[in-house]
């Protein structure tokens, strides 16, 4: 499970997101976690939301979200004012860097199917995201906290998972690239955005 939270910017314009995804790994695959699927992802800005759902068929929805990547680092999803999501780390002195280098994922990014989805294989976008990266265990002083909310099912699957944070992942300057969103076909791959 992989729970992203960034600050960016596209054309000049800043907006923070906030996604729920899961790692996958296919049969034809020799190792890693080189796929993931996108269960359901916000966006800061409604106008960027709105085209998420509308022009890349993703599970977007508009949020109020913030993010901090320095140290401690958190992260926080609200809906209609009320926090539903938010990860703090502490400031604990006992914590230590676990590893420091260049970092990422390339691969495809499987999406939920549409309730009037014709194709019954559904739709993936490829993406990419790299950058120097710290990792940093979750310490039992970092709070974790997940309130249900109907606008967001994945919450009550985490609660009902028992889900838990093995580790940091915060990286300060990062380059992001996807793809337009396909109909999904066996086999079917990305040059320019395969693993490895």
């Amino acid at each position: 499970m992989l729970v992203v939270a960034c600050d960016s910017k596209f054309f000049g314009v800043r907006f923070r997101e906030l996604s729920f995804s899961v790692f996958v790994h296919r049969p034809d695959a020799s190792e890693g976690s080189d796929a993931a699927f996108l269960v359901q992802a916000f966006n800061s800005s409604r106008f960027f939301a709105w085209s998420e759902r509308t022009w890349f068929s993703t599970p977007y929805r508009h949020g109020t979200i913030d993010v901090d990547v320095g140290l401690p680092a958190a992260m926080r999803l609200s809906l209609e004012g009320q926090s539903i999501f938010s990860a703090v780390m502490s400031g604990d002195s006992r914590r230590a860097l676990s590893r420091n280098g260049i970092e990422g994922f390339a691969g495809p990014i499987f999406l939920p199917r549409g309730t009037r989805e014709k194709n019954p294989s559904g739709r993936l976008f490829f993406a990419k995201i790299e950058g120097e990266t710290q990792a940093y265990p979750f310490l039992s002083t970092d709070t974790l906290t997940i309130s249900p909310s109907a606008d967001c099912p994945i919450l009550q699957a985490l609660i009902d998972s028992h889900f838990f944070v093995d580790e940091w992942l915060i990286r300060r300057d990062a380059v992001h690239a996807k793809s337009k969103t396909f109909r999904r076909m066996d086999g079917q791959e990305c040059p320019s955005y395969k693993s490895g």
